[in-house]
């Protein structure tokens, strides 16, 4: 596992029993990721363990159905500057922390649309 650690860019896809990243993994392993992409993944519900990733600056989430909440820690990513959510239905809310976020440029969703016009 230890030449994990030079991985800048990450594609999870289609990954069926993938539930959600692994804290201590991610913290240990991936400290360096820049670009993360999760899509496809019918049960994955936690991105718990992303505010390990201290290098993100692009994170593009898709067609997660079970994902509901982004976890707080998400407003500790201050190298982000893209993300991009689409089709991830049962999201509800963005966390209060993402104001911290002064880097961030892009984003995408169609998550954002659905929320103001409900």
């Amino acid at each position: 596992m230890e030449g994990l650690t030079s991985i800048r860019i990450l594609q999870i896809s289609d990954c069926w029993d993938l539930k959600s990243l692994h804290p201590q993994a991610v913290k240990q392993y991936l400290a360096d990721l820049e670009e993360l992409q999760i899509e496809s993944c019918q049960i994955f519900h936690s991105l718990e363990g992303i505010g390990g990733l201290s290098a993100l600056k692009a994170l593009r989430i898709r067609d997660l159905p079970k994902l509901v909440a982004f976890p707080e820690e998400l407003g500790d990513l201050k190298s982000l500057r893209k993300l991009h959510i689409e089709n991830c239905r049962n999201l509800s809310s963005l966390p209060q922390g993402m104001r911290r976020l002064s880097d961030l440029k892009s984003t995408t969703s169609d998550f954002l649309f659905y929320l103001w016009t409900n």
